[in-house]
């Protein structure tokens, strides 16, 4: 039972996100350099729960990498959870490579625009991982303990 509990503990440092809203604007590129010098990169979005966690008109991090390849910028892969406005991604001009959560939904811009955006930050695995085995070990000698006694 104590191992199922650590383990759900290690899962929420894991898979939980703290998104941090910054309203000064910056072309996506000085965003994600500021994300990644404060916090852990800019948002990623894996599902609609996280996704009505964001702020209106914001820099996320999705960037195009081909045609119709969106993957996320902190290099977690390709974004399986997507949430397009109507007819997008549509790429204007030929230059929309990153992409801004407005009203709601997503929608593909110029890198160079001048937006807010928004950071998460994110437990290294290493970092759980660790916290998650000293509980193990501190377990075992608390009941190796109550044993001896």
């Amino acid at each position: 039972m104590k191992c199922s509990a650590g383990l759900l503990l290690l899962l929420m440092f894991l898979f939980l996100h703290a998104y941090h809203f910054i309203e000064e604007a910056l072309p996506w590129l000085d965003a994600q350099v500021y994300c990644r010098e404060m916090f852990t990169d800019l948002a990623t979005v894996e599902d609609v729960e996280e996704m009505n966690r964001l702020m209106n008109t914001s820099w996320i991090g999705l960037e195009r990498r081909g045609p119709m390849r969106w993957m996320w910028s902190d290099g977690s892969g390709t974004a399986h959870f997507t949430s397009w406005r109507e007819d997008e991604p549509n790429n204007v001009a030929g230059n929309e490579w990153c992409a801004e959560f407005v009203e709601g939904n997503w929608n593909d811009v110029p890198c160079d625009q001048d937006l807010s955006f928004v950071c998460y930050e994110r437990e290294s695995f290493a970092h759980s991982l660790r916290y998650f085995l000293k509980s193990l070990m501190w377990v075992t000698v608390q009941q190796s303990k109550t044993e001896m006694m």
